[in-house]
């Protein structure tokens, strides 16, 4: 009975379809948004040194917002801004950074964003990255971003990751070298 020997044939061949490879193959896809982000993450969080007038660690939450703006000759430029804040009541900080990028219609991409060696004029006038910071326990003056530059090494639709290496100065001559890596979170404009 060769017709029996082809169904029984037949029959085993899909049983072995069905309870080897479907299962493989649905288990093995991973789905694209859950894979391109990092959906576990709640804060965004830093790990900085600050070397120099003073050794410091710094450490807390972090996010970004990201914009198109244009200027007063409608010429378009992209900004990332970074809110860092110490989430310690001891050495409490706040830095902040604003990346812009002239002539761009796009949002800002992966790559190393300098600060420039002088900014002139309004903010929404340069290329490259402008910084801030304030430390209670080193007075009221802040400082300002003197050189260096911010790696962004991944942006997404929620997370973004980079390192910053940026050196600090305040009025008074004061000057901080600040390193580390970021995992910042996207905030929501509300």
């Amino acid at each position: 009975n060769l017709k029996n020997t082809m169904r029984t044939i037949l029959n085993k061949f899909l049983k072995v379809i069905t309870w080897i490879v479907l299962p493989f193959f649905f288990t093995s896809y991973v789905s694209p948004e859950i894979y391109g982000e990092d959906n576990f993450i709640v804060d965004g969080n830093y790990n900085l040194k600050a070397s120099g007038s003073h050794n410091l660690e710094l450490s807390g939450i972090i996010s970004f917002r990201t914009a198109i703006q244009y200027s007063d000759h409608n010429k378009p430029f992209s900004t990332l801004k970074l809110d860092l804040h110490s989430d310690q009541n001891d050495n409490k900080h706040s830095l902040g950074f604003l990346i812009c990028e002239q002539n761009s219609e796009r949002e800002l991409r992966p790559g190393k964003y300098k600060v420039p060696n002088k900014i002139e004029g309004l903010l929404n006038n340069f290329d490259g990255v402008f910084g801030f910071a304030n430390f209670q326990e080193l007075g009221e003056i802040p400082f300002f971003a003197q050189n260096g530059r911010i790696n962004i090494t991944r942006i997404g639709p929620k997370v973004l990751h980079g390192t910053i290496e940026v050196t600090l100065k305040n009025a008074e001559g004061k000057q901080l070298n600040i390193n580390g890596d970021f995992t910042a979170i996207r905030r929501i404009i509300e």
